[in-house]
Order: structure tokens, then sequence, then C-alpha cells
């Protein structure tokens, strides 16, 4: 698919304000395939958007974008260049916090469970 011309059909969508549902099929082919793969000016053109779909409220939205990222970011200095010229470190903090509220929501649980069972 990204060597078929669907990238560059999903970054136009992008551009033209149909976001977020074109920017997350961009994560998906981004994080199932090798971003040397794809052109760099299509890897340098789907950063954008993925940094936009970074910052969207939908935990799932923002995790595929920065795992997409992450893929993008091991490909050479310039995408390193391209990823780090704004900031998704905001994105990427929300992220970790939804993570860590989940995980003390499933301690939590768990502990609920064995103390529950145990009476």
């Amino acid at each position: 698919m990204a060597q078929r011309g669907v990238v560059s059909q999903l970054i136009t969508m992008c551009k033209e304000g149909r976001a977020p549902i074109p920017a997350h099929a961009l994560a998906r082919i981004f994080i199932r395939t090798d971003p040397g793969l794809v052109s760099e000016a299509l890897v340098i053109g789907a950063v954008s958007p993925l940094k936009s779909l970074a910052n969207e409220d939908y935990v799932l939205q923002q995790y595929d974008a920065l795992l997409a990222l992450t893929n993008i970011a091991s490909l050479e200095e310039t995408a390193h260049a391209v990823i780090l010229k704004d900031e998704v470190t905001t994105a990427h903090g929300k992220l970790c916090i939804t993570m860590y509220c989940c995980a003390s929501c499933i301690v939590a649980l768990h502990v609920f469970t064995i103390s529950w069972s145990s009476l």
C-alpha cells in the first residue's frame, strides 16, 4: 500500500482538513511498514499529520501516532530534525499519564479481586 501511492493520498487528505481518520491510517501504515521503503519526501510529509494525531484526545490515536513517529525516527537525521522541530512531548506526556492511570487502575482492580476472594 505504501508504495502504491496510498501514503501521498492520505497526506493530501490530511492537508485538506479531513484528519484525524487519514492521519490514523498513516500511523497504521508506518507502524507496519518499514519507513525506509517509502520515499523520504513522503515520510517527512507524514510527520506533521502524525504529530497532530498525537495531540488528539483518543488514546489509541495518540499511541499509534507516537509509535509511527518512533519508527520514522529510526530512519536518519533528517527525520529526527523534522520530528523534534515542534512539540511532540506534550502528547507523549499525556500518553504517559494515561498509561500510568490505566496501570494504577489495573493494580487497584487486582488488589480488590485478591482481597474479595480471600473473604
